[in-house]
């Protein structure tokens, strides 16, 4: 609860987690861990337990559909790496996952594809959150050299959703099943699309990203509404919510 995480974080707890997150961001040393039969994720863990929202379900379950949007726009504040350290520790992870090492181990790889699509969506019900939105977005102090640093992380974050999207898409149907890996960086991508036009950052994230031809399509047919949808709701959609969206999709297409 707050009573231990409120003093956790005057001990340093965030540049713990910011730690973690850069040492998860080496390709090399998490892929050998996967291919090394010890299958664990910090980014994962950090995703579904300190930045999980309802960590006590007033309806009695266990599941996950609401990030803790004030806890992880103080960790954004933290530090201004830490955005982009989680960014980063996320592509990474799914890079390993998507692997031929590691998709050549059939358990291995169920693993860290349940892992990855976790803390994907651990993400998209972080840029759900407009606390978050304006932690990243919103100039502090209305400086010009602040203005300018938001503007500039906008700019790479882009550039890393970007090849982590052409990466996906050049990926098989054994490395990313069913494409949900791909599905949700499409979702998130288009979720921080959607805050930096309302921050009014300066960035245009989907001309930075590109697609063209029928990754553009479903990109803006179907992630783009999924996306504002999440949004206006602030946590992950449920099936029914989800079967509205994709019955409105289906009318307009």
């Amino acid at each position: 609860g707050d009573d231990v995480y409120a003093p956790a974080v005057e001990f340093g707890l965030y540049a713990a987690f910011r730690a973690v997150l850069r040492a998860q961001t080496d390709f090399q040393a998490l892929l050998q861990l996967y291919t090394s039969n010890c299958e664990c994720s910090f980014l994962q863990h950090l995703a579904c337990t300190p930045f999980r929202g309802e960590r006590r379900s007033r309806a009695g379950t266990g599941s996950f559909s609401k990030a803790d949007g004030q806890r992880f726009a103080e960790f954004v504040d933290s530090s201004d790496d830490a955005w982009e350290l989680w960014l980063a520790a996320t592509a990474t992870l799914v890079r390993v996952c998507t692997d031929r090492r590691v998709a050549s181990q059939r358990i291995t790889h169920t693993v860290c594809h349940r892992t990855s699509r976790d803390s994907l969506c651990g993400l998209v019900c972080i840029l759900a959150r407009r606390e978050v939105a304006e932690a990243l977005f919103a100039s502090r102090d209305g400086s010009d050299a602040d203005k300018a640093f938001i503007k500039a992380r906008a700019q790479r974050s882009a550039k890393l959703l970007k090849k982590l999207l052409d990466h996906l898409a050049a990926t098989s149907e054994d490395e990313d099943p069913g494409s949900i890996l791909e599905g949700n960086v499409n979702q998130l991508t288009a979720q921080f699309a959607y805050w930096c036009q309302a921050h009014r950052v300066g960035v245009d994230i989907d001309r930075v990203v590109g697609l063209r031809g029928a990754r553009k399509q479903m990109y803006e047919g179907l992630a783009v509404p999924l996306a504002r949808a999440t949004i206006d709701k602030g946590r992950i959609l449920n099936s029914s919510e989800s079967r509205a969206v994709m019955a409105a999709i289906r009318r307009n297409f």
